[in-house]
């Protein structure tokens, strides 16, 4: 998408990744830039928005999850979504989860995972995925695991059989 930034080992140096993760402060941030590189090795996705947006999403396949999950190996991830505080952070915070669910049902997952709360690591309760989203788990301190089952016929480069269709 155009108002979304890809951020990989190749243009981790030239995009602005490193300053936005020192702004948006977190318990956990900001990242060791020798750790992210490994984790890219990892299946580690990064998308940005596009300035003058500040935020970014982290996510990879469940089965590499940071986190352990049950049933998450055909799920993707998402392990941190920070956006700039201000009235355009909403509609940030949906562009990137829009971002995690085309990458999840571009590559035929089944579902994507996320965990809110106030506890370090986690996405920020007011950055909560919206509409469509299922409350699978609850935990201490309103800890919270939501799903988003994918459905539809999808693009796949995988599925060849079906003429780049998944599943009906």
């Amino acid at each position: 998408m155009k108002d979304l930034v890809t951020v990989s080992p190749p243009t981790f140096d030239r995009c602005s990744f490193q300053r936005i993760d020192r702004m948006l402060a977190a318990p956990h941030a900001p990242y060791d830039r020798a750790w992210l590189m490994a984790r890219f090795s990892e299946g580690l996705e990064i998308r940005m928005l596009r300035e003058p947006l500040n935020g970014f999403v982290m996510f990879q396949p469940g089965r590499l999850s940071w986190r352990p999950i049950d049933g998450a190996a055909r799920a993707v991830v998402v392990h941190d979504l920070r956006v700039a505080p201000g009235p355009e952070a909403v509609a940030g915070a949906r562009s990137l989860w829009a971002a995690v669910e085309r990458f999840a049902t571009y590559y035929g997952y089944a579902a994507v995972l996320a965990m809110t709360g106030r506890d370090e690591g986690l996405v920020a309760p007011e950055l909560a995925p919206g509409r469509g989203w299922l409350t699978l788990d609850t935990g201490p301190d309103e800890v919270r695991l939501w799903g988003r089952v994918l459905h539809g016929r999808c693009r796949c480069r995988r599925c060849r059989a079906t003429g780049g269709r998944g599943p009906r």
